[in-house]
């Protein structure tokens, strides 16, 4: 088996690398304040749209009502 230490050495070190670069970007993520903002944020536009799809379903219900109103 050909191991070559100086290979595995220079893996390691990017590995070690990576995962310190992953914590940082973790750390950074959990230290923004706006992470909750974001949250409301999204969360009241789901609402929002919510709201808008029910008017458009109450407005084809109406529009559709007076078709057949005035098709009669």
């Amino acid at each position: 088996m050909n191991y070559n230490v100086h290979h595995y050495d220079k893996l390691a070190a990017e590995h070690r690398q990576e995962l310190r670069h992953e914590m940082e970007q973790q750390r950074l993520l959990a230290s923004l304040p706006h992470h909750n903002v974001a949250r409301r944020a999204a969360g009241r536009l789901g609402v929002l749209l919510v709201a808008l799809g029910t008017r458009l379903e109450e407005f084809d219900q109406h529009g559709k009502a007076m078709a057949y109103d005035l098709g009669k």
